[in-house]
């Protein structure tokens, strides 16, 4: 928050580029990229946030930083913290209460508003998918039974549909219908498959050409 500059906001389109951070170390101010290379990223705003933030820049922001120090110049943590942040936390009466709880408490609001994990991951700038459902698996309590529905719809799709022959497949290149069957030429363009097995490895395990799934499904 105390990296962001004006010029890293586009209040039309309604976004904002993390590109960069701050720290104090030893009374000085170190700039650098975020933490992560997921860390720099893009995030479009909803239009209310984006209406306070436009509201925030024209009365306070500064020229170097959006959300500056009260005379000026680059937001010090520390000096926040003491100034601002406790004495509001105390005055709600929901200590203890640190501001990296406002990111959780966020987060926890895109999963309620049914975000895609994807989505969620990349907005939260985490470094991978399995960091952010291992971080906030326990609230997606929903998501196995939402899936055995969707299951559910899959074994009520038609179990066949005709599909165009795979480039380069021999096999299915040389099976033509025997001579006098019914529309042997259009059949021999087209195979009637849903799902096309092939040899998996020194296991012998057998896998499935998934877009042959997806144009049967």
């Amino acid at each position: 928050m105390a990296a962001l500059k004006p010029a890293q906001v586009d209040l039309t389109e309604g976004r904002i580029e993390v590109i960069s951070s701050v720290s104090e170390v030893g009374g000085r101010l170190i700039w650098g990229p975020p933490k992560t290379h997921r860390g720099r990223r893009t995030v479009v705003l909803p239009p209310e946030v984006g209406a306070e933030l436009s509201h925030h820049m024209d009365e306070w922001a500064g020229d170097e930083t959006v959300f500056s120090a009260p005379r000026g110049g680059v937001l010090r943590a520390a000096a926040w913290r003491r100034r601002f942040w406790h004495p509001a936390v105390e005055e709600a009466q929901l200590e203890p209460l640190r501001p990296y709880d406002l990111r959780h408490t966020a987060i926890a609001f895109w999963i309620q508003a049914e975000g895609n994990l994807l989505a969620i991951s990349r907005r939260a700038g985490h470094s991978s998918v399995a960091f952010t459902l291992d971080r906030y698996g326990h609230l997606f309590p929903d998501a196995d039974r939402e899936l055995s529905g969707r299951l559910s719809g899959l074994y009520k799709a038609p179990k066949l549909a005709i599909v165009p022959p795979i480039e380069g497949d021999e096999k299915g290149a040389a099976a033509s219908p025997r001579p006098g069957t019914p529309d042997s030429g259009a059949l021999s363009r087209t195979k009637v498959v849903l799902i096309r097995p092939a040899s998996g490895g020194a296991s012998k395990n057998r896998t499935c050409d998934l877009s042959i799934i997806s144009a049967a499904l």
